[in-house]
């Protein structure tokens, strides 16, 4: 192997004697040099300019005396916790698929988000375009990744190979199985909330085609598109990446910030604020009562809305007007069926400014969602659950709220 340089340079310029002797009749000329050739051409639209360019190369470095794949892997091998001794590559690549290995999904840290690597949140498997893969797993738990020793040393990199290497943990307990298959991890939070918003646009639209406002789509209403999703991959979007990341049990506070500032982003920020408007006021609201309501106050009306229409047998689709009306009377309760939507908003806020005690403002939202003072003691991680879980619980109550009112 070889490491070579080429390159080319062109350059235009005035014609001067020199080059014009050079040149003679000729309409273009070339000199050979053994690393180079050099070319002098008349330009064809102007004579009177001339363009010089130059190809070459180099042989900038030659293998040395080791072959580049070289690796200690080859000799030494690593430590696996459930293996007697170092694995070698050559042992590994007589395991059979039963030889499996746990890694911590902290794993995954240094491939989220960068656009060069492709994650899988459900399994935990890692792509680098076609160069290499780390495959053959599935998530155990809610922070363990189970997978093939033998894929963690075919065909990717010993660099790779040592940073799985580096988050191995011991196998779990017999008695672990099966209730350790069926614990909640953030692959399955995720999809959850992110499909929640996607039927929320749903009913959305279907309740707007029921009072004729307009032709919108699921899409008019919440960004995301069911069929979309699952043509694509939920995880492979901007925002539901994001949210898909691996939440370590020992989070700290600003890593519970940061994620839902990520979580506002796919549930607050997508939703269209226009269309909802505008369906509030086909529905008969008045627009000088909703001039002043954000997206989520809107949103907010909508629900509170449907759940008057459903307590008192009245339709949205033919009654809007009227249940306007009495909910101005009468009121609804819950007072605020997406409290905690507004909670997360909150939060975000906090997230993404300054403030002088932030923590102490933060448990204060975080009761909200029923957390109480010194829960965070051993991390934010099983906090950051329970903002998952109580999230998609009430988008998935509030969307059959408006369906059950159209």
């Amino acid at each position: 192997m070889a490491l070579v340089q080429v390159f080319w340079e062109e350059r235009w310029g005035s014609m001067d004697p020199e080059t014009q002797k050079r040149l003679g009749d000729a309409e273009a000329i070339d000199v050979r040099f053994p690393d180079r050739l050099f070319q002098l051409n008349r330009y064809i639209e102007d004579k009177t300019v001339a363009i010089a360019q130059v190809w070459g190369g180099r042989v900038v470095a030659t293998a040395g005396k080791l072959p580049v794949s070289a690796d200690s892997l080859d000799t030494d091998g690593l430590v696996w916790p459930g293996f007697s001794q170092p694995v070698t590559h050559k042992m590994a690549m007589q395991m059979r698929p039963s030889h499996c290995v746990y890694v911590n999904d902290a794993v995954l840290g240094e491939f989220e988000g960068h656009p060069s690597y492709k994650v899988n949140p459900n399994t935990g498997s890692v792509t680098f375009g076609t160069q290499w893969g780390v495959s053959h797993c599935d998530r155990v738990g809610r922070n363990l990744i189970r997978l093939e020793l033998k894929k963690l040393y075919e065909g990717v990199r010993p660099t790779i190979t040592r940073h799985w290497n580096k988050f191995a943990v011991p196998p779990p307990l017999e008695s672990a199985y099966p209730a350790i298959l069926k614990e909640r991890h953030v692959a399955v939070r995720a999809k959850e909330l992110t499909y929640a918003m996607a039927q929320l646009g749903n009913v959305l639209a279907v309740l707007a085609g029921s009072v004729g406002f307009g032709e919108l789509r699921a899409e008019d209403f919440v960004t995301i598109r069911k069929t979309a999703l699952d043509y694509h991959g939920w995880w492979n979007f901007q925002e539901t990446e994001a949210i898909a990341r691996h939440i370590p049990l020992e989070s700290s506070a600003d890593t519970l910030l940061d994620r839902c500032v990520k979580l506002d982003k796919l549930l607050v920020e997508s939703i269209a604020e226009v269309n909802l408007r505008g369906l509030l006021i086909t529905l008969g609201v008045p627009a000088e009562s909703l001039a002043k309501l954000g997206t989520l106050k809107l949103l907010d009306t909508i629900v509170r809305m449907a759940q008057l229409g459903a307590k008192t047998g009245l339709q949205l689709s033919r009654n809007g007007p009227i249940i306007w009306e009495r909910l101005i009377e009468e009121g609804t309760k819950p007072e605020q069926p997406v409290s905690h939507l507004f909670a997360l908003h909150d939060i975000r806020i906090l997230g993404a400014h300054k403030s002088g005690d932030k923590y102490k403002k933060l448990m204060a939202e975080l009761q909200r969602f029923g957390v109480n003072t010194g829960e965070d003691a051993a991390g934010y991680g099983r906090i950051i659950d329970l903002i998952y879980d109580t999230l998609a619980e009430e988008l998935i109550e509030v969307t059959k709220k408006i369906e059950s009112a159209i």
